[in-house]
């Protein structure tokens, strides 16, 4: 996904990581919010692990959302989009 490229509301500002079939994204809305994408991109797997690996993926994203941890950035939203599903969190600024 290019800068400037969108998924969703979402219009990407920088690749932020990789981890196999998902990719990390710094990405900012309309309102000029940044926000942090995790995009799930299925067709980089087996064909057969697709569908089992993106059930996994939104279930995970659907888990955190529930979470209520201080140190724990929030989740926004979760979308089963088929094309590219994605969870939405909270950016904070820091280092790794």
């Amino acid at each position: 996904m290019a800068p400037e490229s969108r998924i969703d509301r979402y219009v990407a500002e920088e690749k932020i990581g990789s981890c196999g079939p998902v990719e990390t994204f710094r990405v900012r809305v309309h309102s000029g919010q940044e926000l942090v994408l995790k995009v799930l991109f299925a067709d980089r797997v087996d064909k057969d692990l697709a569908a089992p690996l993106t059930t996994c993926f939104l279930a995970a994203g659907r888990r955190s959302k529930t979470c209520a941890v201080a140190t724990i950035a929030p989740i926004f939203e979760v979308s089963d989009d088929p094309e590219a599903p994605f969870v939405a969190r909270q950016w904070v600024q820091g280092s790794s």
